[in-house]
């Protein structure tokens, strides 16, 4: 639905996903971009290109994994439910002012 809504309002999506599974879902609903978050070769290629990610995971997972994907000054606001704190590297992705919320 986020991916539907933020097309139609004319930013550029960039959906991030485990595999390419949902690649062409993803590419259906509007997203311009993709990234498969277990390829470095993804990674890497996307580093400093989003302002925003909106992270929906309600799985455990390392929020440090992707602050390299943010421009400076980008933002990651986390929505998804996990039953024990998220894990996020002290000063990664700090020096370069990216804002967690």
């Amino acid at each position: 639905m986020g991916v539907m809504l933020a097309s139609a309002m004319g930013n550029t999506v960039t959906v991030i996903s485990r595999s390419n599974n949902k690649e062409a879902m993803a590419k259906e609903m509007g997203a311009k971009n993709f990234i498969v978050s277990s390829d470095p070769a993804s990674m890497g290629g996307n580093k400093d290109s989003l302002d925003l990610i909106l992270d929906t995971i309600s799985a455990h997972h390392k929020l440090s994994d992707y602050l390299a994907l943010l421009k400076k000054k980008g933002t990651i606001v986390h929505l998804g439910v996990v039953l024990k704190p998220l894990e996020v590297e002290r000063l990664k992705g700090r020096k370069n002012k990216r804002p967690l919320l």
